[in-house]
């Protein structure tokens, strides 16, 4: 648990917050937070052993993830990024 708390979500947290900025930036560094936030994703979606985040029981890492999960239709709002 500890290793997901500690290396995917700060990667998913920091790389959202990028999308706050979007617009105010070049296509460039666009494609790069997009590129940035599909990694973090993906690395999450890796770390997943279960229906919960690490396992067949709720834990901390299910609290700390979940509020962002829930906030990435507001990517699409933002940057026209969508989950793959």
């Amino acid at each position: 648990m500890r290793r997901f708390i500690n290396s995917a979500v700060p990667k998913l947290i920091s790389n959202f917050y990028g999308f706050f900025q979007f617009n105010k930036k070049n296509e460039e560094e666009q494609k790069k937070i997009k590129e940035n936030v599909d990694a973090a994703l993906r690395e999450i979606d890796k770390e997943i052993e279960g229906p919960y985040a690490i396992g067949k029981e709720f834990t901390l890492a299910d609290i700390m993830i979940y509020p962002w999960l829930e906030r990435t239709p507001i990517l699409k709002h933002l940057g026209g990024y969508e989950i793959p």
